[in-house]
């Protein structure tokens, strides 16, 4: 018996791994962490309670035009950032399962006001202090993958994939910086 056929994924998502030059990662965690009592929401059961606003300094700005420029590149398209916020996890602190879309979507999708990607830059990450995991179902299985967070890396994915980091199990704050943003 001969036979033709394909093979096709049900399912593909993928993400994207650099690492950026030219960013004074002390200075950027410095940043960070001088406003990260400045969060976004008082009530601890709000996802944006763990989200801080920056600073108009040198180094942020220096920073945002860097990671513009960057994902520019990386996507090989003008891009707009739509938000930008600084994360402060404390020692034995963790970010629970979360995605980027919005409550104003629509059942699930991204709507017009959601920004379709999403990326994350690690400027100081202790030893221990905790990797990024996206979670995705697939009929009933569920897939995790955890890519280690190192100081200078970029990492950028959808934002309607589910994420977390793990326990902070140093003695140090381990910080980051997140965006949303989409091409324009």
């Amino acid at each position: 018996m001969t036979l033709e056929f394909e093979i096709k994924p049900i399912v593909l998502i993928d993400y994207l791994v650099t690492k950026l030059p030219d960013v004074d990662n002390e200075a950027l965690a410095h940043q960070v962490e001088v406003y990260k009592d400045r969060k976004f929401s008082d009530n601890e059961n709000v996802g944006r309670y763990e989200d801080n606003d920056l600073p108009n300094s040198k180094p942020i700005n220096d920073f945002k035009e860097i990671l513009l420029n960057a994902l520019s590149f990386v996507t090989n398209q003008k891009v707009k950032i739509d938000n930008i916020w600084g994360h402060v996890t404390v020692p034995q602190a963790a970010t629970e399962y979360h995605h980027h879309v919005g409550s104003h979507n629509n059942n699930g999708r991204l709507s017009d006001k959601d920004s379709p990607f999403s990326c994350v830059y690690y400027c100081k990450i202790p030893e221990n202090s905790g990797d990024i995991r996206f979670r995705m179902m697939a009929g009933f299985r569920e897939y995790i993958v955890t890519e280690k967070a190192e100081v200078g890396k970029l990492i950028v994915f959808p934002s309607e994939v589910p994420h977390m980091t793990g326990k902070n199990a140093s003695n140090e704050n381990r910080v980051s910086i997140s965006a949303n943003f989409r091409i324009i």
